[in-house]
């Protein structure tokens, strides 16, 4: 194609040098041939016109005319034009690279082939563009795009020679009047992305409106993100002066609650009415789009005065019962946490005292100081009974908490329980000893600790436990703490070999004689050796034996 293009050039250029050689008349007719083909010739440089003076628009027939320039903040257009010829060649690229202040611009390139119109819509600023035959760069420079008005970029091929040229105004139009039509349009949603702000309440404000020297202007649509997450749209947002000024307008929110108010400035303004769609109602002020302090009215009647977080009440502040009630500085709306004696204002607006105990409202507030001085009482017991408690585990739990199933962990337990018959003489024991367990005399099982499965107890019966084939057990052992007896379990997960067995222990339980539950501690696990004989099982040096 290149080939034809060049043969059609010289075919042309040897024509106009025939026509010089002859009459008069062949030289008037060479000059308007090239006239007709080719503009006057100069370098392949670029060549920007001047725009016309004035205002001038072009008759409708011949193709778009500029609008009005009354807003200074309206879109401009920037049109790339490649004509058709038949002796235009192919490789040419459009490239508009970067905007001069106006943030959010979107870089292009697009290749060209003969009959190509490129229509770009841009905010008004000054664009770097640049055009390249075949890599060859043609033209490089920064133009100007002006609100409502049509810039053009026009490639002029010519006979001997292709120029770039770059028109305003009414050539601009003219050319537009001749072009093709359009081959590819691109918007400002093409061209720009949204202009990223930042407001109260950790939000994201995305502006697709107008903008220049860096900032939002004039009336667009702003969108409200938290977390990548769109929370709230306002459609016609008027951009306030000054870098952080902010919008005003209406949010409408995706999450259904709706506003009676207006986002000014940075936030929603204070005194701002917020329906949420499960019937909750705010009014008060604001962070970003969120409810910060004020009055929420609840679903069920009530109303809290005070700090909301998330929509819902926190901290300390004022709740109005359904029957008009006040009750002031309370923690939160859960009345069940409601404990002790409260400011209040009756429904007829006189100031009371209110008592709740345990969340439940009292008649008095004498009512509310026997059932606290009750309370008392059992709470001294309960101090007496940990005190008490907490001195079995020193005697049972050593500083090092000792494995339950090792040596001195029994031990302890038999120990304790010696002394403890010692002390106690009238409580017969049976048969004057202490209470043993009931051994199996059944044949040995197969031998070795990785065959280890059932119940053991030592002989003194102080300690019992038990092994499943699953790898799960359990251990009881008896104790006691001066005149009271405890006992003490603990489920754990077990492993083993031959000769060793590995224990990991659940949270242990003691408990009274009568199976309360009275404390719950942790137990260290840990490898000991063992043995097995199919009756007798070691381990760590205590002996269990198969019940």
């Amino acid at each position: 194609m290149n080939i034809i293009h060049a043969a059609r050039r010289l075919a042309l250029v040897a024509l106009a040098s025939l026509a010089l050689s002859g009459c008069e008349t062949l030289t008037n007719m060479a000059t308007s041939v090239r006239d007709a083909f080719a503009p006057a010739p100069q370098s392949d440089a670029a060549v920007e016109a001047p725009p016309a003076p004035g205002t001038s628009v072009a008759d409708s027939s011949a193709g778009p005319a500029d609008e009005s320039a009354e807003d200074p903040l309206a879109p401009g257009f920037l049109h790339f034009v490649l004509p058709d010829s038949p002796w235009g060649t192919e490789g040419w690229r459009f490239e508009a690279l970067a905007a001069k202040s106006t943030a959010g611009f979107i870089p292009l390139q697009s290749d060209a082939r003969l009959g190509y119109h490129l229509k770009l819509t841009l905010w008004p600023d000054q664009y770097q563009v640049r055009v390249s035959l075949r890599g060859d760069t043609r033209l490089s420079q920064w133009v100007t795009v002006e609100a409502g008005r049509h810039t053009v970029i026009h490639v002029d091929l010519g006979v001997v020679t292709d120029d770039v040229l770059v028109l305003h105004g009414e050539d601009a139009l003219k050319r537009l009047a001749e072009s093709l039509a359009l081959s590819r349009d691109l918007g400002l949603a093409q061209t720009f992305s949204p202009f990223r702000l930042i407001f109260d309440g950790g939000l994201e404000g995305r502006w697709h409106g107008p903008r220049s020297d860096g900032q939002a202007r004039g009336t667009g649509r702003l969108e409200l993100f938290r977390a990548q997450s769109r929370v709230a749209r306002l459609e016609n947002a008027q951009a306030l002066p000054g870098a952080r000024s902010g919008f005003e307008g209406v949010p409408v929110f995706d999450d259904g609650r709706q506003v009676a108010g207006r986002w000014q400035g940075r936030s929603l303004a204070e005194g701002s009415v917020m329906r949420f769609p499960d019937g909750r109602v705010f009014q008060g002020g604001y962070t970003g789009t969120e409810p910060d302090t004020g009055k929420l009215t609840l679903t069920d009647g009530r109303t809290w005065t005070g700090k909301v977080s998330n929509g819902q009440p926190t901290g300390n502040g004022d709740l109005t019962l359904p029957d008009g009630t006040v009750v002031h500085d309370v923690p939160g709306i859960d009345e069940s946490a409601f404990d002790g004696e409260y400011e209040c204002t009756a429904p007829s607006g006189r100031a009371v005292n209110c008592a709740y105990f345990e969340g439940e409202r009292q008649a008095s507030l004498a009512q509310y100081k026997r059932r606290d001085k009750a309370r008392q009482a059992a709470t001294a017991r309960e101090v007496a009974q940990a005190r008490e408690l907490a001195e079995v585990a020193r005697q049972t739990q050593p500083a090092s908490r000792t494995d339950p199933m090792s040596k001195q962990g029994l031990a302890a337990a038999v120990a304790a329980a010696q002394e403890n018959q010692a002390r106690h003489q009238d409580a017969p024991a049976v048969d004057g000893k202490l209470d043993r367990p009931q051994l199996s005399n059944a044949a040995p099982a197969a031998s070795g600790c990785a065959r280890v499965e059932g119940r053991f107890s030592t002989t003194t019966g102080l300690s019992k436990v038990s092994f499943d084939a699953g790898g799960r057990g359990h251990f009881w052992q008896k104790t006691y703490g001066g005149a009271r007896a405890y006992t003490f379990d603990v489920d754990f997960r077990w492993t083993s070999t031959d000769s060793k067995m590995t224990f990991d222990y659940d949270e242990a339980v003691y408990r009274d004689a009568a199976g309360n539950e009275m404390q719950r501690t942790r137990m260290p696990g840990g490898t000991v050796a063992c043995s097995y004989d199919g009756r007798e099982l070691s381990i760590g040096g205590v002996s269990y034996f198969r019940l």
